[in-house]
């Protein structure tokens, strides 16, 4: 009876840390599905097998415009167009930010200044 021997593969371990920001010039390579934040805004975990990122997962400060209030006594009075203008000139160029609509009709002031309604459901968790 003839014995087969088999060679055993060697094993490659996923290594989890967090990328330093003097190595963020490695996810250029990767196919991310949209532009990563950058490294002062944000913290990047990635995934590591035999020294290549395997994955990346991104914790990024978002720009985010709400509350918005305006005195019961000043409603029409207050341009709510001019308020995001005046917010948007302080962002860079390129800056995305993000609103939370509870109603239809805060969603139409959110189109009206320009805003894209995006096809996501939004989760939260507090850390303990």
């Amino acid at each position: 009876m003839a014995s087969m021997s088999s060679v055993a593969e060697p094993q490659v371990h996923t290594t989890y840390r967090l990328l330093p920001k003097e190595e963020w010039s490695r996810l250029a390579s990767l196919s991310l599905p949209g532009p990563y934040p950058p490294p002062e805004l944000a913290a990047a975990v990635v995934a590591e097998r035999d020294g290549l990122i395997a994955g990346v997962l991104f914790l990024q400060l978002c720009a985010h415009m709400e509350p918005l209030y305006i005195a019961p006594n000043h409603g029409g009075l207050v341009n709510f167009r001019s308020m995001v203008a005046t917010l948007e000139s302080i962002l860079p160029s390129g800056t995305a930010y993000f609103v939370f609509t509870p109603d239809a009709r805060v969603g139409g002031m959110a189109k009206a200044v320009g805003m894209t309604q995006l096809p996501f459901r939004v989760w939260t968790k507090e850390v303990a």
